[in-house]
């Protein structure tokens, strides 16, 4: 659920885009209650709320003490200032300044649930292991009966976020199995891909759980089906390297705990993996879909050569694309780079670029640190990382998409802050 707001640069060739127009949605209406929610916290002292007075010797104290953090950390303090500089640059010189702007607002407000989520950790991860079976159960029944149905179910589904369509829609994603063509499943996300790999990071989540009750089984067996009938290669792809992820470790956690190692997920993983890469070795891609994935890679490489420093501006690179030169046989085709990385490096120039990937993957060998523990949250969450990064490859939905962009915030958000001991109980 979400009110699109139509601007001038929102329509290219006469038609409108999606990824050009800003967009309130239910959920970023549920994040500010969160945010304002914990302002609101941080002048409570245990339970009692504190009348606010400061004189101005505290003050006075206060700005002192303050100025002497500064001066020490001067280097932080300037990486602060230049990367405030870097995004009005990016905003500035930006193809749509008004789309850039938007962009980055929505990018602070994702880091401010991270602040929430870190300041409620613990809470925020048992809240998670409860919706993750219901996030399964629910994507998978309204994605198994769109696919029988071979067109959307309409009614009250609509407010989850279920599009209207059928397997006649033009543009429509479709899958061929056994010589017959059938509608892959979208459930309440705008493309297949989009969903599988959503699902994916939900089940690697829920795979890391240490007792799983018949709900949780019940519901790895539902996401990888869904998984399945998404006829996402790179979900395929991805699920398959990540059960081999998940034997290694139980081979070593067996090793240094003697722990058993042959465990419902064991089992569950190890029957998944062959029809999964069956499935993969046995289907191709559609030539044309691969010609134009290459186009939109090769239009990225040289919206970077063209803008090295800046970029074309956060959210921008659909109007970059439009204005390449490039000869498009189908306009729907209009849609950013599917690499999450190329999509960093074009829209928000060379610093930044490398500055993100280089974060993620810092986060992502922190949680390797300790290896001689085998702690199962932490290879969890590093195995959802690993998830983003595989089909972030061949797709731009955990930079673009709502859902993706939250899921990829929260696990993040776990992923920075993990010195807590969270419970995977």
């Amino acid at each position: 659920m979400g009110k699109h707001f139509w601007l001038k640069e929102s329509f290219l060739f006469g038609l409108k885009v999606d990824y050009l127009s800003p967009a309130f949605y239910f959920q970023d209406l549920l994040i500010l209650i969160l945010i304002f929610l914990e302002i609101g916290q941080s002048f409570v002292l245990k339970g009692n709320i504190k009348k606010i007075s400061i004189s101005f010797k505290v003050f006075k104290k206060y700005i002192n003490d303050k100025f002497a953090v500064i001066t020490k950390n001067k280097l932080k303090l300037w990486f602060y200032f230049l990367t405030i500089v870097f995004i009005v640059l990016n905003i500035v010189f930006s193809k749509a300044p008004r789309i850039s702007l938007y962009w980055w607002i929505r990018i602070f407000e994702f880091f401010l649930l991270g602040v929430v989520i870190k300041r409620n950790l613990k809470k925020a991860f048992k809240i998670l292991f409860i919706c993750l079976p219901l996030i399964l159960f629910f994507e998978f029944f309204l994605g198994f009966f769109q696919a029988l149905k071979s067109s959307s179910l309409g009614g009250f589904f609509w407010f989850f976020g279920e599009r209207s369509f059928n397997i006649l829609t033009p543009g429509i994603a479709r899958g061929s199995f056994l010589g017959k063509v059938f509608l892959r499943p979208y459930a309440t996300f705008s493309h297949p891909n989009s969903l599988a790999g959503f699902t994916l990071v939900c089940l690697v989540l829920l795979l890391g759980k240490e007792e799983k009750n018949y709900f949780d089984k019940i519901a790895l067996i539902l996401g990888i089906a869904l998984i399945v009938l998404s006829f996402s290669r790179a979900a395929w792809l991805s699920l398959t390297l990540v059960f081999f992820f998940f034997f290694v470790f139980r081979l070593f956690s067996f090793v240094k705990k003697k722990e058993n190692p042959f465990s419902y997920s064991y089992f569950l993983a190890l029957i998944a993996s062959f029809p999964l890469f069956y499935l993969f070795t046995r289907t191709t891609i559609d030539s044309s879909s691969f010609e134009i994935r290459i186009k939109l890679a090769e239009s990225a490489l040289r919206l970077i050569k063209a803008n090295p420093l800046f970029g074309v501006g956060a959210g921008n690179f659909v109007i970059g694309l439009s204005e390449s030169n490039q000869i498009w046989q189908w306009l729907y085709w209009l849609q950013p780079v599917h690499n999450i990385f190329l999509l960093l490096f074009s829209e928000l120039g060379l610093i930044f670029g490398v500055l993100f990937p280089y974060f993620y993957f810092r986060t992502f060998f922190n949680l390797f640190k300790d290896l001689s523990k085998f702690q199962r949250q932490k290879l969890t969450l590093a195995a959802g990382l690993l998830s983003v990064a595989l089909t972030g490859l061949f797709d731009h939905y955990w930079l673009t998409l709502i859902q993706n962009q939250l899921l990829l915030t929260t696990l993040l958000s776990f992923s920075i802050f993990n010195k807590e001991n969270l419970s995977f109980k």
